[in-house]
């Protein structure tokens, strides 16, 4: 079983893993860990910046001592989620794990998690690994906060975009007439009346009919990065 096959049914367990981390608790033997924050004393009004409250919020609450201390200065850098992970990367090698982010130029990095010894090719051993891997996962982000430092330096590295991001890709792509408003984005999606009108569906469902292959790449572009391509 090629490693492409494991990180996608991998990727679908980790979603499992995500939602039990979101609460994230301590561990009696990771010495990361500490049973309460009242050591931390750094003031809030250290903590500045359009994301201030959640990072001090994420300071004083997380379970993870090692971790508080890389947002003690008020900010939450580059570095800093590198830190993160490399504590996150440490606890899954103790598990029998190899993990990778791959760094990507405008969107969240790209984790890729192999077991030791990669996947057997029997399937009902295959579903034995990936089971444990699935478990080992949850274990490691909640012996590190993993998931709620991830959460939030995603939140304020690499917003979500917005119905007029897609808007604005769609018209400077010349895929939608100028006058397009979000309005209209909104109503074809069925935010209005729940029903889907179609006039973006052509970009979905290429035929060869009416719309370019050109065309259809700029658009699925656009669903990708829209902030990029403006």
């Amino acid at each position: 079983m090629c490693m492409k096959l494991f990180s996608r049914v991998f990727a679908l367990l980790l979603l499992v893993a995500l939602s039990v981390s979101l609460t994230s608790c301590g561990s009696s033997d990771n010495t990361t860990h500490s049973s309460g924050s009242s050591n931390r004393d750094v003031d809030k009004s250290n903590f500045k910046g359009d994301h201030a409250s959640d990072i001090y919020q994420l300071y004083k609450g997380t379970t993870n001592e090692n971790a508080a201390k890389l947002l003690s200065d008020g900010d939450f850098s580059e570095q800093d989620m590198v830190d993160m992970e490399e504590m996150y990367i440490n606890c899954m090698q103790k598990l029998g794990y190899k993990v990778h982010f791959e760094k990507n130029e405008d969107r969240e990095d790209s984790e890729a998690v192999e077991p030791n010894g990669g996947i057997p090719q029997d399937e009902n051993e295959a579903s034995k690994v990936l089971e444990k891997s699935s478990l080992d996962t949850q274990k490691c982000y909640r012996e590190t906060d993993f998931t709620n430092f991830q959460m939030l330096y995603n939140s304020i590295h690499y917003p979500h975009p917005t119905n007029e991001d897609y808007v604005n890709c769609y018209k400077s792509k010349k895929l939608v007439p100028d006058t397009y408003t979000v309005d209209d984005y909104k109503y074809e999606l069925g935010m209005v009346d729940g029903k889907q009108h179609g006039f973006l569906q052509k970009y979905h469902e290429y035929e060869g009919k009416d719309q370019s292959k050109s065309d259809i790449d700029k658009f699925q572009a656009c669903e990708l990065n829209p902030k990029k391509l403006q």
